[in-house]
């Protein structure tokens, strides 16, 4: 006999009622509130009139509820919400608000790029003005690449403004826009660890022929220096990077496994493995299990027992061997 559940979940109100929940609302957490669950709903309406009310408040907790309802931040935006966003884009009171908006949704009209990308041009902004900015510009599919790079090669240096360039590396990284490549290169040359990360993890985004070379050439000059912990896992996390791109990504793997550890322990001879099955270069081996971590060698292109770096075979040739049939 099936029993009725008594923690089912509460039916959702419909727009109407959220609707009225806003028109009651007699003060500003009830209007909080109401903004809220007219986010979560995406309520058009709604919007346009926490508009009409001037509520600053209830278009953040609007946007507040896009983030937690059951929408996610590759949906898009209505048309209506960029309309009103545009139509009140430099309000002192409720512009701020909107323009956040598009960080829960992306946005498809070449206006409201534009509208941020002259703000961007202002002068006198602060370094979360830049940075705040930077997302917003990167939230749209518009075909704006050359716009995005050059303002990217326009960002201001320094620390402060670090958030809004990893922004820009990321978002022209996804699109794989190649001609970005040499300024993201040049993020390799800073001080700051956090943002050569964020750019290495962009060279691998990229996925270009040169931006791949531009990674694999730092990670060889770490691994120059004596860094083998840092190199070690830079290699790990270029796997994992590898295997989200299309396996007709233009790789040297020649190249790769220069930088590739000595001695690699068996997670990292894994990821290998499965980087090359991923890619179908099984460069004339044998194919195997990739589960079978003493075949690990015969994924690296065919380093035979036989090495010329030593008469002994260290473990790291070991790892290396191909397997005879």
């Amino acid at each position: 006999m099936l029993v009725a559940s008594s923690t089912a979940p509460a039916e959702v109100p419909d727009e109407a009622s959220l609707l009225q929940r806003l028109t009651e609302a007699k003060d500003q957490r009830g209007e909080y509130e109401a903004g809220q669950a007219l986010g979560r709903a995406r309520s058009v309406q709604g919007l346009e009139r926490l508009v009409a009310r001037r509520s600053a408040s209830g278009i953040v907790a609007y946007g507040t509820g896009m983030a937690i309802g059951r929408f996610t931040r590759h949906a898009d935006l209505d048309p209506e919400v960029e309309a009103l966003i545009v139509r009140n884009f430099d309000d002192p009171e409720i512009g701020g608000p909107l323009r956040n908006l598009v960080l829960g949704g992306r946005y498809h009209t070449r206006p409201l790029f534009d509208l941020f990308r002259r703000r961007l041009e202002r002068p006198g902004l602060g370094p979360e003005d830049y940075n705040n900015l930077a997302g917003q510009i990167c939230r749209t599919d518009l075909p704006v690449e050359k716009e995005e790079l050059a303002i990217l090669l326009a960002f201001p240096d320094g620390k402060e403004t670090v958030r809004g360039r990893a922004l820009l590396y990321g978002c022209l990284a996804e699109r794989h826009y190649d001609p970005a490549t040499p300024r993201i290169e040049q993020a390799l040359g800073v001080a700051d660890r956090y943002e050569v990360d964020v750019a290495l993890g962009a060279l691998v985004t990229m996925g270009t022929q040169k931006s791949l070379a531009a990674w694999i050439a730092y990670a060889r000059s770490v691994r120059a220096s004596g860094d083998t912990a840092r190199a070690d896992q830079m290699v790990r996390t270029m796997f994992l990077g590898l295997e989200r791109l299309p396996p007709d990504t233009p790789i040297d793997l020649a190249a790769l496994r220069e930088v590739l550890p000595p001695a690699m322990d068996a997670s990292t001879t894994q990821a290998w493995i499965q980087l090359i099955e991923h890619r179908h270069e099984l460069s004339g081996s044998r194919t195997s299990s990739p589960s079978s971590r003493s075949d690990g060698g015969r994924w690296m292109g065919g380093r035979s027992a036989r090495s010329s770096r030593s008469t002994r075979p260290t473990r790291g040739d070991r790892a290396r061997r191909c397997s005879t049939a």
